[in-house]
């Protein structure tokens, strides 16, 4: 037991430490964004603002990740231990990992979409144009397949459905 809470301290000790160092770079950052020119110091505020949310993104999984992780020993110790104290216990993690959850929904994921975007197109552009072709008959060969599947289902339900009022027209077939 005071294993497991010697480890979540120093996760706590490292996850300040982490985020004190951050902070020590975007101030840095701020510092060196007073002695520029006007375009250059907005795009040290875009800079600055973009870290700011990467770090706030991070330090909100990682806080859903550690209630996560408390819920699960909180479970595993009710399961041994099915006392009162362990079922508080149980509910108080799942209520810290549901306020964590409620945060995660908050935060906004069009970074995580144009981050995406622009690894997709950085990777096509480090490809040769007969790869790019490649890959888009790839992807339009899934689609064709995707399509495909989707109508032969549609015809078979349909056969299915047809059969079935064919059946409670004439029971005798069955017997």
């Amino acid at each position: 037991m005071g294993i497991v809470i010697g480890s979540a301290t120093l996760d706590g000790y490292r996850r300040q430490y982490v985020n004190d160092n951050n902070n020590n770079i975007l101030e840095k950052i701020k510092e060196q964004r007073h002695k520029l020119k006007e375009d250059e110091q907005r795009e040290y505020d875009r800079l600055i603002e973009e870290q700011a949310n990467k770090i706030k993104n991070k330090e909100t999984i990682g806080k859903y990740q550690d209630a996560a992780d408390e819920h699960a020993k909180a479970v595993d110790k009710y399961q041994i231990d099915p006392s009162e104290s362990n079922k508080n216990n149980r509910d108080k993690s799942l209520e810290k990992m549901n306020e964590a959850f409620d945060e995660i929904k908050k935060l906004d994921i069009s970074e995580y979409i144009v981050q995406i975007y622009n690894y997709y197109s950085d990777y096509l552009d480090s490809l040769n144009p007969d790869k790019i072709v490649c890959l888009f008959n790839i992807i339009a060969d899934g689609l064709m397949l995707s399509s495909f599947v989707t109508v032969l289902n549609i015809m078979l339900s349909e056969n299915i459905i047809n059969k079935i009022t064919f059946l409670e027209k004439y029971p005798r077939i069955l017997k």
